[in-house]
């Protein structure tokens, strides 16, 4: 059965997710420019990613919507299949919750703009601009891999 609790949890963590992202991008877009943040290490810098992650696919937004979309999908059915698998796991159900929210905020810029809003720009490596919805995939994905290594009670 699923435990109501962790549902909402998982609701709370991909609304948190779409909410930081979008709030972000919107202060982002109203920028456009670079603003440095702490010199020669971080910069808010404003671009447009028609691609995908370090702009690979570029200029075929409207395709990664479309799969970001079926992506999206089948990841909410699996974190409530999951739900029912592995009640009480709650850092592997809000591994895949950070994933959705994150996807969800990307996948609505493709829809709404042909493009995703990137504006965190670690320039002391060298390294692509990101945003808020890149941390919540790349944490959700670093604890869900976690989860599934070190977890050995985890059932897929």
């Amino acid at each position: 059965m699923i435990n109501n609790k962790e549902l909402q949890r998982a609701i709370l963590i991909i609304a948190l997710a779409v909410c930081l992202d979008w709030l972000t991008k919107a202060r982002a877009t109203a920028v456009k420019g670079s603003i440095p943040l702490i010199k020669g290490v971080l910069n808010f810098t404003y671009t447009e990613n028609t691609g995908a992650a370090f702009s690979i696919f570029s200029k075929h937004t409207s395709a990664l919507g479309i799969f970001s979309a079926v992506v999206t999908l089948g990841l909410i059915g699996f974190m409530l299949h999951q739900k029912k698998k592995n009640p009480g796991k709650k850092i592997y159900l809000a591994s895949i919750a950070m994933i959705i929210g994150g996807a969800l905020g990307n996948m609505r810029d493709r829809f709404v703009f042909g493009y995703v809003v990137d504006f965190i720009d670690f320039c002391l490596i060298n390294f692509p601009v990101f945003n808020v919805a890149d941390i919540f995939i790349t944490i959700g994905g670093i604890l869900f891999c976690y989860c599934l290594i070190f977890d050995k009670e985890i059932r897929m």
